[in-house]
């Protein structure tokens, strides 16, 4: 939640150059794991529309996002497959060369990119995690639906 909120943050400052920010308002969609929108109850039981904590803010520079979000950490074809390892999948070299190389399409399995420094494939940690971790949701949403 907090990286979609660093985002806007980031946004706001980049594409429409806002500096300073009084008074702002959070819209949130809560939704469960499968990405289905839910409705959130009071302990009543009654339906919440609106949340307003009545906080008073002074006006506040919007500082630079990247303090607060997690630098990305890009990892090589080797560190790629000890990560996937990790998490239970296992491949050989040979496997996670072929699902890093392009295909006749020009594309790749995974979102791998040529380090312009040192001319090797890298990919992000995170993504490759995602990647695997979107899959799974999406898998378990369909058996869900049957």
């Amino acid at each position: 939640m907090i990286h979609a909120l660093i985002e806007d943050m980031k946004a706001l400052q980049g594409i429409y150059n806002v500096q300073y920010l009084k008074g702002s308002t959070l819209t949130v969609r809560p939704t469960n794991e499968y990405g289905e929108d839910i409705r959130v109850r009071r302990p009543t039981g009654g339906p919440i529309s609106d949340i307003d904590t009545h906080h008073y803010r002074p006006p506040a520079k919007i500082t630079s996002c990247e303090a607060v979000m997690k630098m990305p950490h890009y990892i090589n074809l080797e560190e790629a497959r000890d990560v996937l390892a990790e998490m239970g999948v296992t491949l050989s070299d040979r496997q996670i060369k072929r699902a890093a190389d392009k295909d006749a399409q020009g594309r790749r399995r995974l979102p791998f990119f040529v380090d312009p420094i040192d001319g090797r494939l890298k990919i992000e940690k995170g993504t490759l995690v995602s990647v695997y971790r979107k899959l799974q949701i999406e898998a378990e949403k369909n058996a869900k639906n049957q």
